[in-house]
């Protein structure tokens, strides 16, 4: 079944559960160019998701914030959805540390049996719009450094770290809006979305995708699995047939990612190389672990005065006349924000006490989690 035609299939009933899709997945949807001069491109029900996996964006009813459904299916073997819902349950999602994007409700289709829509909080990517200052890329490293130490607290390795697993939530970025297909563009299409800078907006990084994520709660040796990212060096030449340990393929995960998006992009960030490198070292036992990892972030964060946090990022590709004209704008730019007391990253949010944090056996990803909707840090 065509995945458009699969969403304008459950239309009414996802109105029916409190989930208003856009026009275009009407069930009696008639095309707003149709019949006119109008250029479908300057359209708003022109614009549709172009993707494998049944995925769809829609409108909470009642109060208007825009979620993503994600259709699961109960046939597969996976603990996305107990996984996803335990990081969402009361216990953990209060958590500042919890990065796990969040699920408010899990519904089962009435029209294709097994299938199942996850609702969680539409996310954006974290790459858009781009990075300005040296602290907006070392708030996004503490961001998902902590995330993923939280999942390896609890023994959960996820197993698929790569860019595209992960996303922000910009609403604060983004106070009036953006499409959700065409993300540079308003809600109608008609103009540029208006967004503040990460530093005046600070928005929160989420990791998402559960579908390979397993809890561990003794033994962590597991076969190998290989997701989006294929470089792993204990996946290479024979080493797909020898079990592994995922927790140190996570921090190779989160480091590579940094090394290709930011060391490989930008000339003043090499401070972090030497974390990096060894977060990306071919032995995996020489790699440190999440938690070194966190510890030694904050040491570098903690060494750096305002001035270095607030410096703009050079690309490597930079010609010197563009570069000084950024510059300037960027300096006008961080005057207003001094001025204003904008700082250059965000206060750290206390953690709760450690001993809080642990996995009840009413929470365990081993065993089902209810269908029902689940509470939030926030909607």
């Amino acid at each position: 079944m065509p995945l458009e035609t699969l969403w304008a299939k459950h239309q009414i009933w996802l109105e029916s559960c409190g989930y208003k899709l856009r026009s275009r997945y009407q069930h009696d949807w008639v095309p707003s160019w149709k019949g006119t001069k109008k250029d479908p491109e300057d359209c708003e029900d022109s614009a549709f998701l172009v993707c494998t996996h049944p995925f769809l964006h829609a409108t909470r009813i009642r109060d208007g914030i825009p979620v993503a459904l994600k259709v699961i299916w109960t046939h597969k073997r996976s603990d996305e959805m107990r996984i996803g819902q335990l990081f969402s349950s009361p216990g953990l999602a209060t958590d500042p540390r919890n990065h796990c994007v969040p699920i408010y409700e899990v519904i089962d289709s009435p029209n294709i049996e097994g299938m199942r829509l996850l609702v969680m909080r539409l996310l954006r990517p974290w790459l858009n719009p781009s990075f300005v200052t040296v602290g907006e890329a070392l708030e996004f490293f503490r961001q998902i450094f902590e995330g993923l130490g939280y999942m390896h607290e609890l023994n959960i390795a996820h197993r698929d770290l790569h860019r595209g697993n992960i996303m922000m939530d910009a609403r604060e970025m983004y106070p009036k809006g953006y499409h959700p297909v065409r993300i540079s563009k308003s809600k109608d299409l008609r103009r540029y979305a208006t967004h503040y800078t990460r530093t005046e907006r600070p928005p929160k990084y989420y990791l998402l995708d559960f579908g390979l994520s397993r809890h561990y709660p003794e033994i962590r040796l597991d076969a190998p699995v290989r997701g989006g990212d294929k470089s792993v060096p204990e996946f290479q030449g024979e080493g797909h047939k020898t079990s592994y340990d995922p927790f140190p393929v996570d921090v190779y995960y989160l480091g590579n990612i940094i090394f290709e998006k930011f060391l490989s992009t930008y000339s003043n960030l090499e401070f972090v190389r030497l974390l990096v490198s060894e977060m990306i070292q071919h032995d995996p036992k020489k790699r440190p672990t999440i938690f070194q990892v966190i510890s030694r972030m904050d040491k570098i964060i903690s060494t750096l005065n305002e001035f270095q946090l607030r410096r703009r990022l050079i690309r490597r590709t930079e010609h010197m006349p563009f570069r000084l004209m950024r510059d300037v704008i960027h300096v006008m730019r961080q005057v207003r924000f001094v001025v204003g007391r904008v700082p250059p990253m965000p206060p750290k949010r206390p953690r709760l006490p450690h001993d809080q944090i642990h996995i009840s056996d009413e929470e365990s990803p081993d065993e089902e989690v209810p269908g029902e909707e689940v509470p939030s840090e926030e909607d």
